[in-house]
Order: C-alpha cells, then structure tokens, then sequence
C-alpha cells in the first residue's frame, strides 16, 4: 500500500518536471521572438512603396520615405511637386509686423502700378477732389483695388444717407413752420425772401444749403430769410395775387384777369421784361396758370 501510494506520487512528480520546459529550449524560445523596434522597422518598411528602392541609398532619410510612401510612383510624386509650384506662385506673403520690406514687396503684388489706376466713383454734381487726394492714400497703404471700391461705396453711401436724413429734417422743419403760421402767410413770406434773394442775384436753392448749416437747421435758416425780407420791406410788396399763385388756390379766369390789368400797367410791365426780376416771375407764373387752363 504504501509503495503503491509513493509510487503513484513519485510517477506524477516525475511527471510535473517532464512538463516543465528545458532552460536551452526556452531560450532559444525567446530569442525566435521578434524585438519590438525591429518589428516597427519591418512595418515602416513595409509601407514604404516598392519604387523606392530605386532611390540611392543614401538618399532614402526617413523623411523622404515617410512623404514618399502616399505616392504609388515617382511620376506621382513628381506630379504633385509641380502642382505645389503652381499653387505657390498664385499666394501672396504677408508682410511681417514693423517690416518696411516685406511689406513694400506685399503692397506692390496687390497695388495698381499708380495711385491714379484707382478707380473711384464720385456721384453726379459731387467734386472729384476727394477721390483725387484719397487715391496717394490707398496707394501708399497698398490697398487692393476691390478694397479701396468697398471703402469708396461704403462712404458714398454714408454721405447719401446723411443729406437724405437732413432734407427729411429740413422738410419736417419748414413744414412745421408752414402749419405755425398758416398757409398764405407762410407764402407771403416765402415769396418776400426769394425776391429778396433773388434782386441780389442769388436765388433761394442756392443759398438754403449753406445758410442750413450756418444757422443751425433748414428752420432757423428759413426764419431768418423770413425776418430779412421784413425788415427790407420785401413782405409788404408781396400782395394777395402771388400769395394764390404759390399756393395754387389761383384758376386760369382769374390769371387772365390779372394779365389784362397789368397790361395797363406800364412800369410793371417795363420790370416784367427784365429778367431774373419778381415782376418777371409773376408775370411768367400767370401765363403758366393760363395755359394750364385751371
């Protein structure tokens, strides 16, 4: 029993060590495996294409086969050198911060040859003499023709919206002035400063501008003009027959009755000829009416 019992130990110990493997074998295990740096050099190389193997040899740096390997041939590679090129020489550099020559070499890649190749709208019955004195500016700037288009409309524009917004004020003033006095009223004096005007050679929309900005409003310029013509006795001349004619209250039997009795008046008439004189507005303003035939 008992050599039985250390028998059957004895053959499973035997057994465990003949299942142990022999030290020479696990060695030579370990050194069939692959060294981890190797491995990553077989996969590098791997990937690299086959035609690089044409390449001299101490040509083929690793940075050179890592750009090489997306190419399947040197014509590829080659073709996307040249397209490289091309893109290249469409792009400007920009210039560098507090670099005089860098940036005199970028001005001049996007500048017009001269300053007076700027083309700069100007609005009709506008002086040129702003656009004359802004194109050296944009030049020595280096400004690009489109850009210097976007400055000039964006102030075009500007300037448009702000004389608009002024006649809107302007006309909102007078009318104002129109409703505090009342409508003949307000005609009488209106007729009174144009003639006003008008017998020292300057006619009204000629002055008004100016006189808006001096005085501080098409309003106060107007009232003003009103208080002038007063003054001069202007508005005592002005009589009941103009005031109608302004307002428009005035029909074509009516203007023809006052053509026959200032056809009798030979001074009026004498002044009806001059032009440029209130005689001659009047007398032109009723044979408008006349031959309106209202």
């Amino acid at each position: 029993m008992s050599d039985a019992l250390a028998n059957a130990l004895g053959g499973e110990q035997q057994q465990q060590q003949q299942q142990q493997p022999n030290p020479g074998e696990q060695q030579q295990q370990q050194q069939q495996q692959p060294n981890p740096g190797e491995q990553q050099q077989q996969q590098q190389a791997s990937a690299f294409p086959a035609w690089m193997g044409e390449v001299p040899a101490d040509l083929q740096t690793d940075d050179l086969k890592s750009r090489a390997a997306r190419f399947q041939s040197p014509l590829d590679m080659f073709k996307a050198f040249t397209e490289t090129q091309d893109w290249a020489r469409g792009r400007v550099a920009l210039p560098k911060e507090g670099d005089a020559a860098s940036f005199a070499e970028f001005a001049a890649k996007i500048r017009p040859e001269k300053a007076e190749d700027y083309k700069i709208d100007v609005p009709d019955g506008n002086s040129t003499e702003l656009a004359d004195a802004f194109r050296p500016v944009a030049y020595d700037a280096g400004l690009h023709p489109e850009q210097v288009t976007k400055v000039v409309g964006f102030w075009n524009q500007m300037q448009a919206d702000m004389v608009s917004k002024q006649t809107q004020q302007g006309n909102t003033e007078l009318k104002s002035i129109e409703m505090e006095m009342g409508e003949s009223a307000y005609a009488q004096r209106l007729e009174a400063a144009s003639n006003l005007l008008r017998n020292a050679g300057v006619e009204i929309e000629d002055i008004a501008p100016a006189m808006e900005k001096i005085g501080g409003g098409a309003g106060k310029a107007m009232q003003a003009l009103f208080k002038m013509a007063e003054a001069t006795g202007e508005l005592a001349k002005v009589d009941g027959v103009t005031v109608a004619m302004r307002i428009g209250s005035m029909n074509a039997q009516q203007a023809q009755a006052q053509v026959d009795g200032l056809m009798n008046d030979s001074e009026f008439m004498g002044k009806a000829r001059t032009k440029g004189t209130p005689e001659a507005k009047k007398w032109e303003d009723l044979n408008a009416i006349i031959a309106r035939g209202q």
